[in-house]
């Protein structure tokens, strides 16, 4: 996503709009399904946030990264989303509805990992959504910490102490499962920021 590309997106040419929004839903697809781990919730998701992006894309400045822009306005969304469903939790009527619709077989094929990916995204679900951004946005998708500080809207110190506390907590239950002896595998490259 270059700069070029927006600027003629934003001046009407169709095409790069068409070329701009498919690379905006790709990314966008992509950090909700490991945020969410669920294909349905990822994509509903990525339509949400092409619709804010498009939306929001007139008032775009390019001070930094478009990139980093659109995982910004990405991870509002999935936040916002969260503290919704954690409030909803709460509420009675809402959780029972919530339970039935958890019962009801799912008809499409669940997104599947290896062990590790499935182990370490298991783990990223009990971090809070900054940690739990901030690793997602440095292991998977390798922002140096100044591009995560801009799409989570803090300081780097801030993203710092999030990487450390996701890692921490990671390895700390890492630590729990070994000494149950369940099958844990190795997280030493994933959880340092290594996507390998």
């Amino acid at each position: 996503m270059d700069d070029r590309e927006v600027e003629r997106a934003r001046a009407g040419d169709a095409d790069a709009l068409d070329r701009l929004m498919e690379e905006v839903y790709t990314t966008a697809y992509t950090y909700a399904l490991q945020f969410w781990r669920d294909v349905d919730r990822a994509q509903d998701a990525a339509q949400e946030i092409c619709y804010r992006v498009l939306r929001a894309l007139p008032r775009y400045r390019p001070e930094g990264h478009f990139r980093t822009w659109v995982l910004r306005i990405a991870f509002n969304y999935l936040r916002h989303q969260w503290r919704y469903e954690r409030l909803r939790r709460w509420w009675p009527l809402a959780h029972a509805e919530t339970a039935e619709r958890a019962q009801e077989p799912d008809p499409e094929a669940r997104w599947e990992a290896d062990a590790t990916l499935d182990w370490l995204m298991d783990g990223l679900q009990r971090l809070s959504p900054a940690e739990r951004s901030a690793l997602i946005l440095r292991a998977f998708h390798g922002l140096p910490y100044e591009d995560i500080a801009a799409a989570l809207g803090c300081s780097l110190q801030q993203v710092k102490n999030y990487l450390f506390r996701g890692r921490q907590k990671l390895r700390r239950r890492w630590m729990e499962a070994q000494s149950h002896e369940d099958p844990v595998p190795s997280l030493s490259g994933r959880l340092d920021g290594n996507p390998g």
